[in-house]
């Protein structure tokens, strides 16, 4: 884009409030910017540097990063953690803007990863996902999709090598070895510490000693220090964890969480780096149902199937930490529809429906009239690992002082 067009574009995003006198006096002054001095004389435009950083927090990613080459000054401005930050906050204030995208794997030809708005999703029955570059796309082996957080993607290849990414920024960091020796890891989470402004992994190990002992060990990693904790066994309430199924820690008010053996719901708090057990749980606990995690609407969600009745309910935890908040969202007989009992609850939209993946399609839910709608992404197969995530600048790399933008 041209500098002074983006100097006029910045003018017509000024609040209607701004001043007449004011807005007509920086037309001006742009009118008459000299060539060839465009790029340092847009930084001097009577406009108050709140104002620009709030209109520049409402751009999409492409657009910011196009607009670091205007001049030194933009390109600091840009990349500031002030700017960085309050982009960020005003994605997550417009969750369900054309900035939430969806990533997933796919193996129509080798594993790879896609992404596509979520608006698109909601509006065409059929299209295509865009491949993202990723460093080792079209691989023969395993990818998953472990988690996203502000805009981060974490991604685990053949169940040991992990990456950090930004798709928005195309920046990727492949992560230190996790553990050495026998064994097999296939449980995994990501979250971020806030406390801490750090931005953690979570693996569990578990290890057949000589006696053919199991046991089952724990790494974090944390992307501050670049390197993985010390590798401990893992305890909960003084029994081994060992977590069901090859599940995916759901992240929530800083913790991570999966369901045990035991049937129980175990957390991990990323600031303290200890575990809990989650007290007060649904009544589809208590027999009869095959339990699995999700969130919906920033809220620890759980999925029971009732294989003899055909049909599963979803119960959400309205309230972190009061145990008699949980409440029963939905109950859905799946033969009548396009879901199974695999289907994972994917987002919860704006207008109460419930986005699921399922194969080779996504399927939106209306709790109310219980009704069901499909889209298609013709350029996968059935084989997906998905998740949502939100445009955002933030950054793989830490500034002078250790700290992550």
């Amino acid at each position: 884009m041209k500098t002074k067009t983006l100097a006029f574009y910045l003018v017509r995003q000024l609040p209607q409030t701004y001043d007449k006198q004011k807005r007509t006096g920086i037309r001006r002054q742009i009118t008459n910017m000299n060539t060839g001095g465009e790029s340092e004389q847009i930084h001097h435009l009577l406009v108050p540097q709140e104002i620009i950083t709030e209109i520049l927090s409402k751009l999409p990613v492409n657009s910011l990063l196009r607009f670091k080459s205007v001049s030194k000054s933009w390109r600091f401005l840009i990349s500031s953690k002030h700017l960085i930050k309050t982009h960020l906050e005003y994605s997550k204030k417009n969750e369900y803007s054309a900035r939430t995208r969806i990533i997933s794997t796919t193996s129509k030809f080798g594993r790879s990863l896609c992404t596509f708005s979520l608006r698109l999703l909601l509006t065409k029955p059929v299209f295509r996902g865009c491949p993202l570059d990723f460093p080792i796309n079209n691989y023969a082996g395993d990818l998953c999709v472990v988690g996203s957080c502000n805009g981060l993607i974490c991604i685990v290849v053949d169940e040991y090598k992990f990456w950090l990414c930004n798709p928005s920024t195309r920046e990727f960091k492949q992560l230190p070895p996790v553990f050495t020796g026998l064994g097999s890891i296939t449980r995994y989470g990501f979250g971020f510490d806030e406390s801490n402004n750090d931005y953690k992994v979570y693996a569990f190990l578990t290890r057949v000693f000589g006696n053919r002992e199991r046991r089952a060990m724990g790494r974090m990693y944390s992307l501050k220090a670049d390197s993985w904790g010390r590798e401990q066994e893992l305890f909960v309430d003084g029994s081994p964890f060992y977590a069901k199924d090859c599940q995916l820690g759901k992240f929530v008010s800083g913790k991570l969480h999966w369901i045990s053996l035991k049937f129980e719901i175990v957390r991990l708090d990323l600031k303290s780096e200890t575990f809990g057990l989650v007290e007060g749980l649904p009544s589809c606990f208590e027999g009869g149902s095959c339990p699995r995690l999700g969130v919906l609407d920033g809220r620890l969600c759980v999925s029971c199937s009732y294989l003899n009745e055909s049909r599963f309910d979803i119960w959400i935890w309205n309230e972190y930490g009061v145990e008699d908040s949980w409440t029963k969202f939905a109950s859905i007989s799946y033969p009548l529809g396009p879901l199974s009992p695999r289907s994972s609850p994917l987002c919860m939209l704006p207008d109460g429906d419930v986005l699921f993946n399922r194969g080779l399609n996504f399927v939106i839910y209306n709790p109310k009239d219980k009704r069901f709608r499909e889209s298609y992404v013709y350029n996968f197969d059935g084989d997906r690992r998905v998740d949502l995530y939100t445009e955002s600048l933030v950054s793989l790399a830490s500034d002078d002082d250790g700290e992550y933008k």
